[in-house]
């Protein structure tokens, strides 16, 4: 193993990555634009020192059923030393977002037969006279970072009161055991 992906430095060794698949969740979403590249300019413009070797991974995919719904998978892979800070700074940067506001803060959840930790957020985000309000869950471990977002018809004029943060934490897990693979193991995609 290259002493890039070993531990260094209080680093962690990194034995994950993250992956962006052309469907999620048996077909239910397609890739509909990988941001990958997009979000690793980001990367390398921030100064990040608790990650090491960060790679993007980021893609938007549209829902099967025709009806509008996407969902938004941000994420970041390589060695991360504060795994919970990272997860935390990513859901500040969708409530940074132009017209975003965070409607409920950020509450952890680990659903059930899961041991990952998730924490979910309500962001309404306004576009002129058009508002939208939905959950955006993370994670994070000592080698991958994300963040899954879902925003479908039921969203626009929705309340905050109304937004199942179960059932987007749920998905979540979902989504990040899906794309989170051993590091070496076939194709980013």
């Amino acid at each position: 193993m290259s002493r890039l992906a070993g531990a260094v430095g209080g680093f962690p060794e990194a034995k994950y990555r993250l992956t962006v698949p052309s469907t999620l969740m048996n077909g239910q979403y397609t890739l509909a634009q990988d941001l990958s590249g997009k979000v690793q300019e980001g990367i390398k413009s921030a100064s990040e020192a608790n990650v090491r070797d960060p790679q993007a991974a980021a893609g938007q995919y549209s829902g099967s059923k025709g009806d509008g719904t996407s969902l938004i998978l941000s994420g970041i892979y390589g060695r991360v030393k504060a795994p919970e800070q990272q997860r935390d700074r990513m859901l500040r940067g969708v409530g940074d977002a132009e017209g975003a506001i965070i409607v409920v803060p950020p509450m952890d959840a680990t659903p059930a037969g899961s041991d990952v930790r998730i924490s979910c957020q309500v962001v309404t985000k306004s576009q002129g006279a058009f508002s939208v309000t939905f959950p955006t869950c993370a994670w994070g471990d000592s080698n991958t970072v994300g963040s899954v977002s879902v925003v479908g018809p039921a969203s626009s004029g929705q309340k905050a009161v109304d937004v199942d943060v179960d059932r987007a934490a749920e998905l979540t897990v979902k989504v990040l055991n899906e794309v989170r693979r051993p590091v070496g193991s076939g194709s980013r995609r």
